[in-house]
C-alpha cells in the first residue's frame, strides 16, 4: 500500500510541473497553517511546498549521526543505536565524541517523497551499523522532499547541498571526522543533493561521490553546478536503473554502471502501475546489498548488447557498489537477479 501510494505522489509530483507555479502559489496562500508533513508508511506529504510557500533553513534538514558504543576496545553501533541529532552550535567535543577519525565516514541523502522512515534511509542506516566500519550520518530533508511537490523538492537540492555543505567543514574543521575518507551517497535528488555539498565545501575536495540512479526529470536543463558531475569529486560512480524515465539514459560520473541494460523496466519489477518506481529503487537496493557482502561484477563495453553477446569478456572489470575500484573509468554492463538477493544470479 505504501509502496502504491509513493507511486502515486511521484507521479502526480511530476504532472504537477505542468503548471507547478500557479497550483503551488494557489495552495501556498490557503493553507499555510496546514503545514505539517505527514507520514503515511515513510511517504511523505504535505500541503503545500516548502522552499516555495517559505524560506529553507538549516532547521528544516535533520543531520543523524549514530554514536558508536564501546565496551573496552570493542567499538560498534547498533542497529537499534538511537540517533543524535547533529547541530553547527553543537560543543566540539561532544561532536567529536561521536565518531572515529580514523575510520571513514559514510553520508547518505535520500530522495523524493522520503525521510527518516522512508525504506532506503532504514536500510542503509542498518547496513552501515551493521558492519561497523563506518562513521555513518543520514541526512533527512523530508520537509523539503516531501510530495507531491517534485518540482519544489528539485529546487531545494541547492539549499539542502550548502546546508550538507557547512555540517561537513564544522565535523572536518573540529577533527570530527576526515575528509580524505568521506563518502557521500545520494539516491535520486539524493545524488544531485550530494553533489551540490561537495561543490560547496570550503576544507578541501571530495574523495567519492556514489549516485544512486540520479533523478533525471528537470534536471537535463538545469547548470552544471546543481546536477551530478565527474567534477565533483575526485571519483564519482554512478548505478542506473531507471533511465529514460525518473534516472538518466546518459553516463554522468567516472564510472556507469548499467545493471540489466540500467532501463526502467528492470527484472522482477513487473507491476504495471508501479515498474517505474520499483526499477528506480533498485539502484539503492543493490548498492545496499554490496554492503552486505553482495558482489556485483561489472564488465567493461560499449553497449548491452554488446555485453549480453559475449563480446566484451575480456575486457576490464569492477565491482559494482561499495567495492568499485576507483581507477575504473568507462561504461560497465551486468545482470542481477529478479529478487533478492540480486547479486545471486
Amino acid at each position: 500500500m505504501a509502496f502504491l501510494l509513493q507511486v502515486l505522489l511521484l507521479t502526480l509530483g511530476l504532472v504537477l510541473l505542468t503548471d507547478a507555479n500557479f497550483i503551488s502559489n494557489a495552495i501556498c496562500s490557503v493553507t499555510k497553517s496546514l503545514g505539517r508533513s505527514i507520514d503515511v508508511g515513510g511517504i511523505y506529504f504535505r500541503s503545500f511546498p516548502l522552499g516555495r510557500c517559505s524560506p529553507v533553513k538549516i532547521s528544516d534538514i535533520y543531520f543523524k549521526a549514530y554514536p558508536r558504543k564501546c565496551v573496552g576496545t570493542n567499538c560498534r553501533s547498533s542497529v537499534n543505536t538511537p540517533h543524535r541529532l547533529l547541530s553547527l552550535e553543537d560543543d566540539p567535543e561532544e561532536m567529536r565524541a561521536l565518531f572515529n577519525q580514523s575510520l571513514p565516514t559514510a553520508i547518505y541523502t535520500h530522495g523524493f517523497l522520503e525521510g527518516e522512515k522512508g525504506s532506503s534511509i532504514r536500510a542503509f542506516r542498518a547496513a552501515f551499523l551493521f558492519r561497523g566500519d563506518y562513521n555513518f550520518i543520514a541526512v533527512d530533508w523530508q520537509k523539503l522532499a516531501a510530495g507531491p511537490w517534485y518540482l519544489s523538492a528539485a529546487n531545494n537540492v541547492r539549499p539542502v547541498g550548502m546546508a550538507i555543505a557547512q555540517m561537513i567543514d564544522r565535523l572536518v574543521n573540529i577533527k570530527a571526522i576526515d575528509l580524505s575518507k568521506l563518502h557521500l551517497i545520494g539516491f535520486s535528488l539524493g545524488a544531485h543533493v550530494s553533489a551540490v555539498a561537495a561543490r560547496y565545501i570550503t576544507v578541501g575536495r571530495v574523495p567519492r561521490i556514489t549516485g544512486l540512479d540520479p533523478a533525471y526529470p528537470t534536471f537535463s536543463g538545469r547548470p552544471k553546478a546543481d546536477k551530478l558531475d565527474p567534477s565533483d569529486a575526485d571519483f564519482v560512480d554512478v548505478i542506473h536503473t531507471c533511465g529514460g524515465l525518473y534516472g538518466y539514459t546518459d553516463p554522468i560520473g567516472h564510472v556507469d554502471f548499467y545493471p540489466n541494460g540500467g532501463n526502467y523496466f528492470q527484472p522482477g519489477c513487473i507491476n504495471v502501475i508501479s515498474f517505474g518506481t520499483c526499477s528506480h529503487w533498485r539502484a539503492w537496493r543493490f548498492f545496499e546489498e554490496s554492503l552486505r557482502g553482495g558482489e556485483f561484477m561489472g564488465v567493461a563495453c560499449s553497449s548491452y548488447d554488446d555485453y549480453l553477446n559475449a563480446r566484451c569478456e575480456r575486457n576490464s572489470k569492477t565491482p559494482m557498489g561499495l567495492h568499485t575500484n576507483m581507477t575504473a573509468r568507462g561504461k560497465f554492463f551486468l545482470r542481477t537477479n529478479w529478487a533478492a538477493p540480486f547479486s545471486v544470479f
